[in-house]
């Protein structure tokens, strides 16, 4: 289904309302009056003048009180003049959301933006307030072409000259740069990429790494074509939360180190988490064998789904704070400090 439209309490959480609010600031400065039972008149998004009836100001009404219910602020059965006489907070409302209209439950503003965003107030009053099909499909398939112009160029700068097989790195780039933007990719042009080093982040290549204490390192043995990389498969993060299966091309047995702080992404746009290697692994292959090696990992983007079984990719990238890789929690924090959150 089309997702909620921008007057939802959704769309007014902290690193995805800066859309919502730009929309409001607009609908604001065309209708400073509101939607109100004294003003039903006001000017919407494409310029044109609308006069609601009384009756349908009454049901913008009822359709921000099921609004405010589908999001838990309120038990779904108070509705109407009740929610006004004897309100029954339940789920804490967005910051920015109470911000811009309080008080929600009888804000004229909020009214007004529901209409500015095309809610129509004949609608079935117990239906979720989502975007018109069209229109969501239309600003849907716009947004893709501008993740699609990103992962091209951060692609094009990191994956053209990959030094291994079976390593890529471009479209990690792009989904952590897509995160410090809040998703708000530029029009008209791809957005930079930022640089590995915005997120803590070294290449191999460009950076020495001393060798580990013991085994052959994963990165180096690809690069020789001693060690191929069969699939690798993520179902989470945490205890062997990825899959990796290696196949020995060396003629002899092998021991290759995996190192902590190691790269995995997404081949594409999934939105779903990255993940760091969160400890060193020493494994053992024989001559011309595959091996199959549960791997633990940390998270490195805790507002996105899990990897649910889909195949990542080795980056190129390493992360070795070693003050940082201590924990889960201390990973979250660095990489949301990157992206520019709380």
């Amino acid at each position: 289904p089309p997702p909620p439209s921008l007057c939802h309490p959704l769309k007014w959480r902290r690193g995805v309302m800066g859309t919502a609010q730009a929309s409001f600031a607009a609908c604001r400065a065309s209708n400073p009056g509101g939607l109100s039972a004294e003003c039903l008149s006001m000017r919407m998004k494409n310029g044109s003048e609308v006069t609601y009836s009384i009756n349908e100001y009454e049901s913008f009404c009822a359709l921000r009180d099921t609004m405010l219910a589908e999001w838990g602020y309120m038990e779904a059965e108070i509705v109407g003049e009740a929610m006004k006489e004897a309100p029954r907070p339940g789920r804490a409302l967005p910051e920015a959301f109470v911000a811009a209209f309080d008080p929600v439950e009888t804000s004229s503003d909020l009214l007004c933006f529901m209409a500015w965003e095309g809610v129509d107030p004949n609608r079935d009053r117990s239906a979720e307030i989502r975007l018109p099909q069209e229109e969501w499909e239309a600003q849907w398939s716009e947004h893709q072409e501008r993740c699609e112009a990103l992962s091209s160029r951060a692609r094009a700068q990191y994956d053209g000259s990959s030094p291994a097989p079976a390593v890529a790195s471009g479209q990690l780039v792009a989904h952590l740069t897509y995160l410090c933007l809040r998703g708000e990719l530029p029009e008209g042009r791809a957005a930079d990429p930022r640089l590995p080093t915005a997120f803590g982040l070294k290449r191999i290549g460009e950076e020495r790494r001393p060798p580990p204490r013991r085994g052959e390192d994963l990165h180096e043995a690809l690069l020789t074509q001693r060690v191929g990389i069969e699939d690798i498969v993520g179902t989470g993060f945490g205890k062997e939360s990825v899959s990796l299966r290696l196949v020995n091309l060396a003629g002899e047995p092998l021991k290759i180190a995996i190192r902590q702080g190691s790269v995995l992404q997404h081949g594409d746009w999934q939105h779903r988490q990255n993940l760091l290697v969160s400890v060193d692994y020493i494994v053992h292959i024989p001559e011309g064998a595959s091996v199959l090696k549960l791997l633990s990992t940390y998270c490195m983007n805790r507002s996105l789904a899990c990897p649910s079984g889909g195949a990542m990719a080795l980056t190129e990238f390493y992360f070795e704070d070693a003050r940082t890789l201590a924990s889960q929690s201390l990973v979250w924090d660095f990489f949301e400090g990157c992206f520019g959150g709380p």
